[in-house]
């Protein structure tokens, strides 16, 4: 800043140089966002030990805040410790409740004129507690009611003449939990099939004691026995996204009887890669069922004896499925452009006559070999 001064004739003046930092002013609405979105958490949702962290970092915030002299490092270090806390919030573990259901399902299977009426009468009591529990109940009060089914099915007295079917009941309780989609389904079906049976002897009123022990032994094998599925394993390294349009039908066409296409080699696919007029034509010929061309004599001078695509191309030529590219060539090696792979289709089907020819495609030429194909 220079500043003249001088007197009023003007014959005497001096310049005075003042140097100032004059500093940008503090911006501090991040730390405000960060703050109030610090507030609007549902720190109920939270373990304790991520939310004491937040709240840390919030009242340290707010102090930086409220200081009239924080520095725009301080406001951004500020910002950064809330948003920080916020990311690494832990979710509280729900309440398992898979015990609790497992001990009533046991509860229930079991028949009271099996035990004596007093003990019966302890486990419907329990049971009863159990189903009443709220459903915003904490895992301590689900663990204590299934902690009191199973105390009161562990103090059944069994009727006199009646079979203690306890066993039983806990063996087919633990066959409903069973995910069974994680399972082979011919493990699943013994599973089943011993459940089954088992339930029947279950039913009977005159049971003996050998039967409910047998029943319930042949479910608890039948449950260790289960095989869990393996793992599905994408063969190919370029196939691998299962949301990509083209992933189930790659895999639809390599595991095809007969096989429609394998891979450009033992683990890729190539799907981004173009297809020639000798790779399409072969795809539709094994989808056919790779059958035998009506003759095995061609018109065309550019196909090499032997290639995969040889009686593909002799098949489609009978079908009128293709004529080639002229009267003495195929191009078997040549790209396999869109007009030509939705003709080939559309004559493979049967030349379906199209619905109508109107098209909101500007680049189709009228009259074009794939007019009908494409509007098909």
């Amino acid at each position: 800043v220079s500043i003249t001064e001088g007197n009023a004739s003007g014959s005497a003046s001096k310049t005075i140089k003042v140097s100032e930092d004059v500093q940008p002013p503090v911006d501090k609405t991040a730390l405000d966002a960060a703050i109030a979105a610090a507030d609007a958490v549902d720190t109920d949702a939270y373990t304790e030990a991520s939310v004491a962290a937040l709240e840390e970092a919030v009242e340290a915030a707010k102090a930086v805040q409220a200081k009239e002299d924080a520095t725009q490092d301080e406001v951004d270090a500020a910002a950064k410790a809330v948003n920080d806390a916020i990311a690494a919030l832990e979710e509280k573990p729900g309440v398992d409740r898979t015990e609790l259901d497992k001990a009533i399902a046991s509860a229930e299977a079991l028949k009271e004129e099996d035990y004596t009426p007093e003990t019966f009468g302890a486990l419907k009591e329990a049971v009863d507690a159990a189903k009443a529990l709220p459903e915003d109940a904490d895992q301590a009060a689900v663990d204590a009611a299934a902690k009191a089914v199973n105390d009161a099915i562990a103090a059944l007295e069994p009727a006199a003449g009646k079979a203690d079917t306890r066993e039983l009941a806990k063996a087919l309780a633990d066959a409903d939990a069973v995910e069974k989609d994680k399972y082979t389904d011919d493990s699943v079906k013994a599973l089943e099939d011993a459940v089954e049976a088992a339930k029947a002897v279950n039913d009977k009123d005159d049971a003996t004691q050998d039967e409910v022990d047998a029943a319930a032994k042949a479910v608890n094998d039948a449950i260790a026995a289960l095989e869990e599925k393996e793992e599905p394993q994408f063969l190919f390294d370029d196939v691998q996204d299962p949301a990509k349009f083209y992933f189930d039908p790659v895999y639809w066409a390599y595991y095809a009887d007969p096989q429609i296409t394998n891979g450009t080699d033992a683990t890729h696919f190539g799907p981004d890669n173009a297809c020639t007029r000798g790779h399409v034509v072969t795809f539709l010929w094994r989808a056919a069922g790779c059958p035998e061309p009506a003759a095995a004599e061609s018109p065309f001078t550019d196909l090499k004896p032997g290639a995969f695509y040889e009686k593909a191309v002799a098949w489609a030529v009978a079908e009128g499925i293709t004529n080639g590219t002229s009267a003495t060539t195929f191009s078997p090696d040549s790209p396999c452009n869109r007009g030509q792979i939705v003709t080939f289709l559309w004559r493979f089907a049967g030349e379906e006559e199209p619905k109508s020819t109107d098209s909101p495609f500007t680049d189709l030429k009228p009259g074009a070999f794939y007019e009908k194909a494409v509007a098909w």
